[in-house]
């Protein structure tokens, strides 16, 4: 909000000239110069009382907003400097690939299941 283009400007000053036409014009326009004039010495004047009445309370906290911006720039500087040394002298370690997880045992077979492992003998092992 507040920006207003050249165009838009136009048109509202075309619609304003419609609404109070070319004779209400230049009153209308003094008018609103007075109001500006009033309105900037309004709030002069309060700016020259606030001083009046708040200014010893003020220039303390002129100092240490000072002294916060300082600080601020210091601290920026320094973890600008702390990452540009992280990005040019450390180098991130690199790890091994982590073990792939046990896997429990396979339950025992029984006797009278095989397994692929085992070769099948129909014979009894016994017997010769």
């Amino acid at each position: 909000m507040g920006n207003l283009t050249f165009s838009e400007i136009i048109w509202i000053l075309v619609i304003i000239l419609i609404v109070f036409g070319p004779n209400r014009l230049p009153e209308l326009a003094r008018k609103l110069g007075q109001f500006m004039t009033a309105a900037r010495q309004a709030a002069t004047a309060l700016q020259q009382q606030i001083k009046e009445d708040y200014g010893d309370a003020i220039e303390p906290l002129k100092d240490v907003r000072a002294e916060l911006r300082e600080t601020r720039k210091t601290l920026s500087d320094t973890a600008r400097a702390a990452a540009r040394d992280i990005e040019e002298g450390v180098a991130i370690p690199e790890f091994p690939p982590p073990a792939p997880p046990r896997s429990e045992a396979p339950p025992p077979a029984s006797d009278s299941e095989t397994t692929a492992d085992e070769p099948v003998n129909p014979e009894p092992k016994g017997e010769s």
